[in-house]
């Protein structure tokens, strides 16, 4: 009844958690400890739990908890060719990605679970509180609320997922001295005596481990502790733009905007007021030329390519 609601709520959830609560530092450990890409994979279904809370229902949750392992296993995937060909591969990343969406379809033969799960009485409280107040929402019905939770998925993609598709494209792949560099600067930027204390545990939870017969499960509440603190600090801590990535910001937005409005020619202007406004620098300084027409091309592209989507999916809901 409501599966493609929920569909777009996971997608929802996705962005989020993939974009805006998995920290620099997070992303970067993740290539090398596994119980990272399992927090990471707990977030998900914490988050994609709470965003779906109107329609809590025990088989929505084995769903999310099916698609939540399909995440961790994707993610385990990715990080085996990350460590054996690049670990800064544009290709690694659209194919992460990809496939991420992907199995949000593969997994749809299991709707099964959810094609017949309705609203439940926390819906019904909430939507007459709201409408109580907003009464322009009554005339919302299903097929516009997807389009209005794809919309802003697409937007909350457009901001940070295009500024890493941007930046990879730009990015040269880094030697081993310069990888290992990056660790030790991470290593050195951390208090010691966090280090020491984070040591200690290990080695008591090491000792523990040979003697605990409940150790599973104190590892698996562990994680689920550690995994919600990296979601609190993937709020806070968020890693400030470059003026430079605030301009592709505006840039992709204005230019998804445009081609959702149908309004073409004015995304003509976007690019000719950037280029315009760099025009100087651009004469002046071939590499930055280089580097400003291949930013500008992919964040163009991406901003495009998400515009047709929409437009196709506005198409088949309206």
């Amino acid at each position: 009844m409501y599966t493609s609601l929920i569909i777009s709520l996971l997608f929802l959830s996705h962005v989020i958690v993939d974009f805006y609560l998995q920290t620099e530092e997070m992303a970067f450990k993740k290539i090398e400890d596994k119980k990272i890409v399992l927090q990471h994979g707990i977030q998900f279904f914490v988050v994609a739990s709470f965003i779906t809370l109107v329609f809590f229902n025990l088989h929505l949750i084995i769903f999310i908890a099916i698609i939540a392992i399909l995440h961790y296993w994707v993610d385990t995937f990715k990080i085996y060719f990350q460590r054996k060909y690049n670990r800064y591969s544009i290709k690694l990343f659209l194919y992460d990605q990809f496939i991420h969406m992907l199995t949000l379809f593969l997994v749809i033969p299991y709707g099964i679970l959810v094609k017949n799960i309705d609203f439940n009485q926390f819906y019904l409280w909430i939507s007459e509180l709201l409408i109580k107040y907003i009464p322009i929402l009554q005339r919302i019905d299903n097929n516009k609320w997807i389009l209005l939770i794809l919309l802003l998925t697409f937007y909350l993609f457009l901001i940070n997922g295009g500024t890493i598709i941007t930046t990879l494209f730009l990015k040269k792949v880094p030697s081993k001295e310069e990888l290992l560099s990056k660790e030790i600067e991470l290593i050195q930027s951390r208090n010691p005596e966090i280090i020491y204390q984070e040591a200690t545990s290990e080695i008591a939870v090491t000792y523990e481990q040979r003697y605990s017969e409940n150790n599973k499960w104190k590892e698996i509440y562990e994680n689920i502790c550690k995994s919600i603190t990296s979601m609190l600090e993937g709020l806070v801590d968020s890693k400030p733009y470059t003026g430079g990535e605030v301009i592709g910001i505006i840039e992709r937005m204005l230019i998804f905007t445009f081609i959702i409005l149908g309004n073409y020619v004015s995304i003509t202007f976007v690019i000719a007021a950037k280029s315009v406004a760099r025009f100087k620098k651009i004469e002046q300084d071939s590499e930055f030329s280089e580097k400003f027409l291949i930013g500008t091309l992919s964040s163009t592209i991406v901003a495009i390519f998400f515009g047709i989507v929409f437009l196709y999916l506005k198409k088949n809901f309206n």
